[in-house]
């Protein structure tokens, strides 16, 4: 059985780009150019992951993932930002707020798909894995 992640990113080359990576890695992939209406979605989609650009149209990907994890049937999961924006403010603001991982762009697929991986998630927050 397939695990559910919501893909939420506002410019469609790099949604298309990272959805067809975790396709074919056998996630099944809720593709949004925004965070409007993402919590119904992932209650209902049953989601176990969120990948999140910072920068959205409309509520941006901070007040998203707040909204995710104050909900309380949506706090389990887990939630990963992107962003073009490097500055350590983002990155402190994002991990506070409960994202798992910050990662910049641009972003390799294939190092996304890595960062869903628990235990590599596990050892980077510990700081035995370097920025990715």
């Amino acid at each position: 059985m397939s695990r559910t992640i919501v893909l939420v990113e506002d410019h469609a080359p790099v949604r298309e780009l990272y959805a067809e990576a975790l396709t074919r890695a056998e996630w099944r992939v809720i593709e949004r150019p925004s965070a409007m209406g993402l919590l119904t979605l992932i209650r209902h989609e049953n989601a176990e992951a969120v990948v999140i650009d910072w920068t959205l149209p409309g509520k941006s990907g901070l007040e998203a993932l707040q909204a995710i994890k104050a909900d309380k049937a949506t706090r389990h999961v887990r939630v990963i930002v992107l962003t073009a924006h490097s500055a350590s403010s983002l990155r402190e603001q994002a991990l506070a707020a409960g994202a798992e991982l910050f990662l910049e762009k641009p972003l390799r697929p294939d190092v996304l798909l890595r960062a869903l991986d628990p235990c590599y998630s596990a050892a980077h927050d510990a700081g035995t894995v370097g920025s990715v």
